[in-house]
């Protein structure tokens, strides 16, 4: 530094660039330009004071820009965080919704839940069914649930066994549901011959 405290590297150091270090060379220079207030007492016009105060300033602003920096991170932070649990469900639209599905004469005392869940990104629905009451059976047969239109049986959703009490099972169908009135399962026997209606919403 100068003896008179004009070298601007030895106020501010050389780490500081770009925009922050031209406005403070223009700042320092019209400091020059105008020098000390002569009512300000002789002190406070000497270099080492003016050193402290640009000290003083460079250390408030690197501050603020910490203080920026660590707000940008946060909500960036925040951003990723909602971003993740988007992907993470893959729902785009509707919410959670049940059906209650009863035994028919066959099975009276058999009941299902089928959880009817959002609507993914690929379009398709996320179906968990509990049923209880249909007994397990034999090789070859299997139960099939499918989607009915005024009674009628239109498009299978799935197939399944179960065990004695109470079996869960997860389906995905692509099917647009509103376009659908109801829903029943079925014991499907072998050889492809259709057994009767076990339960129906």
């Amino acid at each position: 530094m100068s003896p008179d405290g004009r070298d601007l590297d030895g106020l501010i150091g050389e780490r500081m660039f770009g925009r922050e270090r031209g406005r403070f060379t223009r700042i320092h220079e019209a400091l020059l330009e105008a020098g000390p207030p002569p009512e300000l007492p002789a002190s406070l016009s000497r270099a080492p004071q003016v050193a402290i105060s640009w000290v003083a300033v460079t250390r408030g602003t690197r501050l603020a820009g910490r203080r920026l920096l660590a707000a940008a991170a946060a909500a960036l932070a925040v951003a990723a965080a909602g971003s993740a649990l988007l992907l993470t469900r893959g729902s785009v639209e509707g919410p959670p919704r049940t059906v209650a599905m009863h035994g028919t004469g066959v099975v009276p005392t058999a009941q299902a839940t089928l959880r009817i869940g959002a609507r993914d990104a690929a379009g398709n629905w996320l179906l968990t069914l509990r049923v209880r009451g249909l007994p397990p059976v034999p090789a070859g047969s299997y139960y099939e649930m499918y989607l009915t239109s005024r009674g009628r049986i239109v498009v299978g959703c799935g197939t399944f066994k179960t065990d004695p009490g109470t079996t869960v099972v997860r389906f995905d169908v692509p099917f647009r549901l509103d376009e659908y009135s109801g829903w029943v399962i079925r014991r499907e026997q072998p050889h492809g011959r259709p057994g009767p209606t076990l339960l129906t919403t």
